[in-house]
């Protein structure tokens, strides 16, 4: 028992840590996924019409854009 909790701690640690990040930022997750609805609609009707559909995502990876997400995450 003592050493699963030794390797299970840290791992539920992390897990509590990222659940902890989710919940503080459950609007901006809720208003981004009612935003995206319109995109992934239109994305699924393109998408099936054919073989070989591209998207792209402006200044996705842009430091300044990954930056608020990933601050909740990297130590």
């Amino acid at each position: 028992m003592k050493e699963n909790a030794r390797v299970i701690g840290p791992a539920l640690r992390q897990a509590n840590d990222i659940v902890g990040v989710l919940n503080r930022n459950k609007k901006a997750i809720q208003d981004t996924v009612v935003g995206l609805r319109g995109y992934a609609t239109a994305f699924g009707d393109a998408a099936s019409t054919g073989p070989w559909f591209d998207a792209y995502i402006q200044n996705l990876t842009d430091p300044a854009t990954l930056a608020p997400i990933l601050s909740g995450i990297l130590p």
